[in-house]
């Protein structure tokens, strides 16, 4: 008989079972251990980074002084209102809550919100007053923070505009010295965390990202009294002339140390609606004209330096012009305001013949007449590291005609700014050496002496010619201080138009120098189209240099010279009458 079926035990085969239920074991424990370690970190980061926001932290601008550390400019704080408008309140009462605050509508508000409504950051309001701003951020608005930054504020208003420039609404320079010393004056911004609450509203700081680190100060050469005094008297004397533009230079004649530069008109760089295109520009420093009759001093220094002429010599200039042939055929005629006849080598300067100087320049080379302006800074950049300052214009001699070498020995031909004018005066301050002008206060080693260009004794006679200027035999005694000797030369310049030189239309300058003893100050002042009668540089520019000068002489300390006799050091020289 068959025996039943016997089981057969087989342990293997729960094998199987075992390995699912290990593995469901793991991957359960394996959950475990991340939520606990690793999901919850993920959760608490992506908690922490839907309440923590970086925002930027504006370096403040470092100031602008003058030499004497007096303040020129400065950045103060203002508000910047911003809007996070995954929070902010879509009720009308938020809109006209700000609206009232920061005197807007509440439909600009409105606009503002609408267009970023996917960002997270939108400004409402920049340079809002600090004291808006504060009561903004008090009242807890939903959606809504206030952040601190900078606008720019120049104390002598429009005194400086022109040279100081203007910042943009980030607190960067672009123009003016704020545009070129940017970098120095600019710090690093820097980046902070912030918590905010459910609201989006900031409640409190998590620690800078990244420091801001700020700039340095920026020292002018200008003194601040003498920036302000010497743009009233320019502004007034553009309104007494009715002058489309005036602009005078004061420079230190020993260092090339700019005291002032000043334009009218200017404008209020406090109020950007008073900007107006045109109005901006440093003409001091940036146009560039032909300086006229100021340079025949320059054109007699070459005279004397290469021993041409003597001051004991005449020249006949009648009978009161001068025609020369122009390379195509045309004559070119030189004239005189009036027929002067027989003049002695001084009187040249001081009577401002162009005749006369045309004549004797005719003694020179070309190439020495060109070297000596050309040493003297004409056609080259003066340096001062200011935005789109002109360089003029000198052409090389080999390219001169007789026309244009006479020309050009009374200032036609050849183009300068005001500043390179003052620059090139400097040369009778300083032994027959110029020195380079600067924006920047100088240590007293720091300032650059150029090559020297004359002679002392050339120098010293030149410039006794031109203290004769300002004398009643000259072409301005209004130029004249009481109490100090003043050297100078007179400039009245036809401007050029659409069919050459205008008869209705002068640029009037004076260039000179006070003491003329030992000169510690250079001026240029220069009226573009003086309309309201006279147009003479000696009638209209000479007596703002007497003004300027005289409160400079003041106001520096700068010690009378003016002898009450002529000595054998600085004799007077004598005329006839013509």
């Amino acid at each position: 008989m068959a025996k039943p079926c016997e089981r057969i035990s087989h342990p293997w085969r729960h094998i199987p079972f075992l390995l699912v239920f290990t593995s469901i074991a793991v991957m359960i424990c394996a959950r475990i251990v991340y939520i606990q370690n690793y999901d919850e970190r993920v959760q608490r980061d992506k908690t922490a980074a839907h309440y923590t926001r970086t925002i930027p932290i504006t370096a403040p601008r470092e100031d602008i002084l003058d030499r004497h550390g007096e303040l020129l400019a400065t950045s103060v704080p203002v508000a910047a209102v911003v809007a996070d408008p995954h929070y902010f309140a879509l009720n009308e009462s938020s809109y006209q809550i700000l609206a009232d605050k920061l005197g807007m509508s509440a439909e600009a508000i409105r606009q503002k919100i609408d267009k970023r409504r996917d960002k997270r950051f939108v400004y409402i309001k920049r340079h809002a007053p600090f004291d808006v701003g504060e009561t903004i951020r008090g009242m807890k608005i939903k959606g809504i923070s206030v952040q601190r930054e900078y606008k720019r504020h120049y104390l002598i208003g429009e005194a400086l505009a022109t040279v100081a420039g203007l910042t943009d609404i980030d607190d960067h320079g672009i123009a003016g010295v704020e545009k070129s010393f940017n970098y120095i004056m600019r710090g690093k911004d820097g980046k902070k965390l912030v918590f905010t609450d459910l609201h989006g509203r900031i409640i409190n700081d998590a620690g800078f990202a990244q420091v801001p680190h700020p700039g340095e100060p920026l020292f002018l050469s200008l003194d601040k009294g003498l920036q302000y005094k010497t743009h009233q008297l320019v502004k007034a004397a553009v309104i007494k002339t009715q002058s489309k533009a005036g602009i005078a230079v004061v420079l230190d004649a020993r260092s090339g140390e700019i005291l002032a530069m000043v334009n009218s008109p200017s404008f209020n760089p406090n109020d950007r609606q008073s900007f107006l295109s045109g109005i901006h520009r440093n003409r001091a420093a940036v146009d560039a004209f032909e300086p006229g009759s100021t340079v025949k001093p320059f054109a007699m220094a070459a005279l004397l330096e290469h021993e041409l002429v003597s001051l004991r010599q005449s020249i006949d200039t009648s009978p009161g012009y001068d025609r020369l042939s122009n390379d195509g055929g045309d004559d070119y005629v030189i004239r005189d305001v009036r027929n002067f006849g027989v003049l002695s080598v001084p009187e040249v300067i001081i009577k401002s013949s162009n005749v006369g100087i045309s004549r004797l320049v005719r003694k020179l080379e070309a190439q020495q007449l060109w070297q000596a302006f050309s040493r003297l800074g004409f056609g080259q950049l003066p340096g001062i590291r200011f935005p789109g300052e002109a360089k003029g214009r000198l052409s090389h001699y080999q390219g001169w005609s007789q026309t244009r070498q006479a020309t050009l020995s009374y200032g036609y031909g050849l183009s300068s700014s005001a500043l390179q004018l003052a620059y090139a005066y400097t040369v009778f301050a300083n032994g027959g050496r110029a020195v380079r002008p600067s924006l920047i206060k100088l240590n007293d080693s720091e300032r650059l002496l150029d090559q020297r260009v004359f002679r002392p004794e050339v120098i010293q006679d030149v410039r006794r010619m031109m203290r004769s200027v300002v004398g009643p035999q000259g072409t301005a005694p209004l130029a004249k201080v009481p109490g100090y000797t003043v050297a100078g030369k007179t400039g009245t310049v036809r401007k050029s138009g659409a069919a050459g030189y205008e008869t209705d239309r002068y640029l009037s300058i004076f260039a000179g120098m006070i003491p003329a003893s030992k000169p510690q100050l250079i001026a240029v002042v220069a009226l573009d189209e003086p309309t309201a009668g006279d147009y003479y540089g000696g009638q209209v520019a000479a007596p703002v240099f007497a003004e300027i000068m005289a409160y400079a002489v003041r106001s520096l300390g700068i010690s009378e010279d003016e002898p009450l006799v002529p000595t054998d050091k600085e004799p007077f020289y004598t005329f006839k009458n013509n």
